[in-house]
């Protein structure tokens, strides 16, 4: 088979981008990364990811084994077992969230328990060794496909580029989407999340209920659901780093507890189509207000959140999705899939939709397929991969927040 060098233009270096990108430099394949924020670190960021077992294989496939490697020695060491209380701090039993913790035999077939990565510091991880690659303060305009089968893509600042083919990993508001997938509208699923991170160091570790400093916890109360993790991380990764011989910078991040309180629009006090774009001053009031009559060493745990790490979201989600016709235009992540946070199951299929990317693009380059039969392969993969998640998500919402 004839070998074809195809370059790949990836708009977007968030978690799903960069892993395509590792995953095309394992490969062999050319590829440039286009970023619209100005630095690799944003707010956004900085907040825990569980990557589960299906996330863990598709990076382990996107990324060689000493980086791999890197990427688990960042991530926060296991906590076992899962604390289900009421807002009172009382034990309680609900057999969905039981659900969540798998019988002690299924735990010990288990091959892979799932891990707490730092999304600020998975990114940089994830940028390691594509820094020549990746350009930021790069916003994307719009594309233009050319009879000739190459793609160009313009942006804001006036430079184009050409390549063979254009990724969207450009998150939930992607602008190659709006433009190449129209029809792929997201709903407002009524929920709303607020989440944060509190760090608990001196007298706020002496406030905060030490069953909330260990493992995961989730309370629950009439019209919401709280979520808290402790995530502690192991040594400096730097060592590690150097002995690999991977260029690897890091910001240096403490331990945190991480945190989730989600309800319906209405539990907030918000209107159906209200915006929920607020100051953190407003947010913080909000969630003092849901929390009042909690437990204080629970309360403690909100009330001491980093402001500069506090946020509020609607819970959008996407529909299952019809087959289009492939072109040398596609999409992975939240850009064509956006999921509710409910399940954790978003970032781990955005993480399979790179996986199986780069091994189809990789197949282009080997003259194994042509580029509308890899583009087309693909396609049929991460929509059935997401539509099981999405569905999975979305059953989750509604045994939480029944109608």
């Amino acid at each position: 088979m004839n070998l074809t060098d195809i370059h790949v233009v990836i708009i977007g270096a968030g978690l799903g981008g960069l892993s395509l990108a590792q995953g095309l430099k394992k490969r062999g394949v050319r590829f440039d990364v286009y970023e619209k924020d100005a630095t690799s670190y944003t707010k956004s960021q900085s907040f825990r990811l569980r990557i589960d077992h299906t996330g863990q294989e598709a990076l382990a496939q996107c990324l060689s084994e000493n980086h791999y490697k890197l990427f688990e020695s960042t991530c926060g060491e296991q906590f076992q077992g899962m604390h289900r209380l009421n807002s009172k701090l009382e034990s309680t039993v609900d057999e969905w969230i039981a659900s969540w913790t798998p019988p002690a035999e299924e735990r010990d077939q288990q091959i892979k328990e799932d891990l707490a990565a730092n999304r600020l510091t998975m990114r940089e991880v994830l940028l390691c060794g594509l820094k020549r690659h990746v350009h930021f303060d790069k916003v994307f305009v719009q594309y233009e496909e050319r009879d000739d089968g190459k793609v160009i893509a313009h942006f804001s600042d006036g430079s184009t580029v050409v390549s063979d083919v254009l990724i969207a990993a450009d998150g939930a508001n992607s602008a190659v989407r709006k433009q190449k997938f129209p029809q792929l509208q997201t709903y407002d699923t009524g929920i709303v999340c607020i989440y944060g991170k509190t760090y608990p160091v001196g007298r706020v570790k002496e406030s905060i209920a030490k069953i909330l400093q260990s493992g995961t916890s989730v309370i629950m109360d009439d019209d919401l659901v709280a979520v808290a993790e402790n995530v502690h991380f192991k040594e400096s990764p730097a060592v590690l780093a150097a002995a690999l011989d991977l260029d690897y910078v890091v910001n240096p991040v403490d331990d945190y507890i991480y945190w989730a309180v989600l309800g319906k629009r209405k539990t907030f006090g918000l209107g159906d189509s209200e915006n929920i774009t607020m100051s953190v001053e407003d947010i913080s009031r909000h969630v003092a207000n849901v929390v009042e009559n909690w437990n204080p060493a629970l309360k403690a745990l909100f009330s001491n959140v980093d402001m500069n790490a506090l946020a509020i979201a609607p819970m959008r989600s996407a529909r299952p999705q019809e087959p289009w016709a492939s072109s040398r235009v596609t999409a992975l992540g939240d850009a064509v899939h956006l999921m509710s946070l409910i399940g954790g199951l978003g970032g781990n299929t955005t993480l399979y939709d790179a996986a199986v990317l780069a091994d189809k693009l990789a197949d282009v380059q080997s003259g194994k397929l042509s580029m509308l039969e890899a583009i087309a392969g693909y396609e049929e993969k991460m929509r059935a991969q997401s539509t099981a998640s999405i569905q999975s998500s979305l059953a989750g919402s509604e045994k939480l927040f029944p109608a």
